[in-house]
């Protein structure tokens, strides 16, 4: 059953192509499974079905189109420097030149519990990026184990051919716009204005809960509990900084709650992640994220949320100036996840 929903590819000594939305076929054959059940329910129940045509047609045809979009492929073409994609494997809908790309990277899918792997543009590092595969459930899942071992260096060594592969040279910046300069260190600028706001709002709701509501019924004090709640978390937020340390290569989180307060040494530093969030297949913003190794208590790897931008360039320009400030030699490459 796997083979109708896994990723497929030919490797052929100048081109790759890629099958990464063979999803839709298992989406095909359920519906037209469905289908089938459906239509045989109301015949056995005396329905007149030649009514139902217009439905069955329609249905017919979403089916047959989702079947048909398995087909759908990247085409990877090192002889013109050029990336394909072809619809139904036939009618060439896009082309985007290799000197535009700039690799192949994991992304989680948290909501989800999988990940799969897409493909980025360089003025798009942290964007939506390309599906180039299906996604997975398991870390050790064979197609994937394959993918990573024999496709995706192909791909980069095609790319590589064309323009090289690696991150690009960090050029300095003239003047910090997300940092501020605090004596040797270096302190986060915050969106405090839109928190100060909130925070404003639900005080007055919790005023006019308390005193403007003449009747105390057991919601009530529910509604009120809860939006004291959101006072004290957005108050909370207008005192939350993040201050770097280049000198002593730290990065430290201080809140108005002393227990919220934590530090990080860059000795245990993992890398850099920009994950895309999405609400309702809404794109709502993409959040800055710093893993570090927990040496001293669980020796596991934890993250440190540290920026959020609704607008992909600004979330390249804030990791630009986080490696202008806390300067990391062998610094881990930077990668894209989404939520």
């Amino acid at each position: 059953m796997k083979r109708f929903y896994q990723t497929r590819w030919e490797i052929m000594p100048d081109r790759i192509v890629l099958y990464p939305h063979r999803t839709f076929s298992m989406i095909a054959i359920f519906l037209l499974l469905l289908g089938t059940g459906l239509a045989v329910l109301l015949y056995n129940q005396g329905e007149n079905l030649k009514s139902l045509w217009p439905i069955a047609l329609a249905w017919l045809l979403v089916t047959i189109l989702l079947g048909a979009s398995a087909r759908n492929c990247l085409v990877f073409d090192n002889q013109a420097g050029m990336l394909y994609h072809k619809w139904l494997g036939i009618l060439t809908t896009r082309n985007l030149s290799f000197s535009e790309l700039y690799g192949i990277n994991v992304v989680n899918q948290s909501g989800l519990g999988g990940y799969s792997y897409k493909l980025f543009r360089k003025k798009a590092r942290y964007g939506r990026g390309i599906a180039v595969s299906s996604g997975y459930s398991k870390a050790n899942d064979e197609n994937a184990v394959a993918f990573v071992t024999e496709v995706i260096p192909k791909i980069h060594a095609f790319l590589d051919q064309h323009d090289k592969l690696s991150n690009p040279e960090i050029v300095p910046v003239t003047s910090l716009r997300y940092f501020r300069q605090d004596g040797d260190q270096y302190v986060v600028r915050g969106a405090k204005l839109s928190n100060i706001l909130y925070g404003l709002l639900f005080i007055i709701m919790s005023i006019w809960i308390a005193l403007g509501v003449p009747e105390k019924t057991f919601g009530i004090y529910i509604a009120q509990v809860f939006v004291l709640l959101l006072v004290v978390i957005f108050v909370n937020s207008i005192f939350i900084k993040f201050v770097f340390d280049p000198q002593q290569r730290t990065v430290k989180r201080t809140a108005l709650f002393s227990y919220m307060n934590k530090e990080y040494s860059f000795e245990h530093f993992l890398g850099v992640q920009a994950v895309r969030h999405t609400t309702n297949m809404i794109y709502t913003g993409t959040s800055v994220h710093l893993h570090f190794l927990d040496v001293p208590k669980s020796n596991k790897a934890i993250e440190l949320e540290v920026a959020s931008y609704y607008r992909v360039k600004n979330v390249d320009r804030f990791i630009q100036e986080f490696h202008q400030v806390m300067p990391l030699q062998d610094s881990p490459s930077s990668t894209a996840a989404s939520i």
